[in-house]
């Protein structure tokens, strides 16, 4: 076996093993997991993500203090798309985490991939005329 072959093998070998933690980490509970209801009476924010992923990480915090801040007039929702891979699929989820921010009958008014501060966060909810309660107009 030549030189060159070796050193496929050995990596080939190092990637399915790789993959294979990978995977087995997958398999930890998730953060938060939520159904999406499409009969919603409120604009929702989902959090599509995973529960190791460290970006989808950093970001929870943010989603959820979004969900106290606008409570009453945002559904803030958390789904694990390893758990729940049809809504990864319905929404096309390439990179996590994504953020989903849909009107009252379930269509798409943004789509973000990636970590967003809070502040950046909250101004893409604010930006579609999405108010805290008590805030006013």
């Amino acid at each position: 076996m030549s030189k060159s072959v070796r050193i496929l093998v050995v990596l080939l070998i190092v990637l399915a093993f790789g993959g294979v933690l990978f995977l087995k980490g997958q398999k930890e509970a998730p953060t938060a997991v939520a159904e999406v209801d499409d009969q919603a009476s409120l604009p929702r924010l989902i959090d599509l993500s995973t529960s190791n992923c460290p970006a989808c990480k950093a970001i929870l915090p943010h989603v959820e203090q979004l969900g106290k801040d606008y409570a009453g007039a945002l559904d803030v929702q958390v789904v694990d798309v390893w758990e729940n891979p049809a809504l990864g699929e319905k929404y096309q989820v390439r990179y996590v985490p994504t953020l989903v921010l849909l009107d009252e009958k379930g269509e798409v008014l943004e789509r973000r991939e990636g970590y967003m501060p809070l502040e950046d966060l909250e101004a893409m909810i604010k930006a579609r005329g999405i108010t805290r309660p008590g805030a006013g107009s």
